[in-house]
């Protein structure tokens, strides 16, 4: 009987040492999943970031254009300049056809 649970002992030692072994190896590379994904999101995080301030600059410059664009031409007395109609600057504001789908999506 001795013998039976001396071989018992050693049975339960070995599996036991072969799930640590196995649940160590898991761990690293759940570890290693970890970084690559942490890594990931880094570089997108850049890249949005990187968009981020693109889209913002080309608000910014859109933004002054268009202000630019519906200015209208003003007399020294505050009004609209003179011999010219409200509907002669309304088609001033509208040089340009509007953009198109694409161009409003930035593509």
């Amino acid at each position: 009987r001795c013998q039976d649970a001396e071989a018992a002992s050693g049975h339960r030692d070995s599996a036991l040492s072969e799930v640590r072994t196995e649940l160590r190896r898991a761990i690293r590379r759940e570890s290693q999943h970890v970084a690559a994904l942490d890594e990931q999101l880094w570089l997108t995080d850049q890249r949005l970031g990187q968009r981020l301030d693109e889209l913002a600059q080309r608000h910014e410059a859109l933004t002054a254009q268009i202000r630019q664009s519906f200015a209208f031409p003003s007399s020294p007395s505050g009004g609209l300049s003179s011999g010219g109609s409200a509907a002669a600057h309304r088609r001033l504001l509208w040089r340009g056809a509007p953009p198109s789908g694409d161009e409003r999506r930035g593509a």
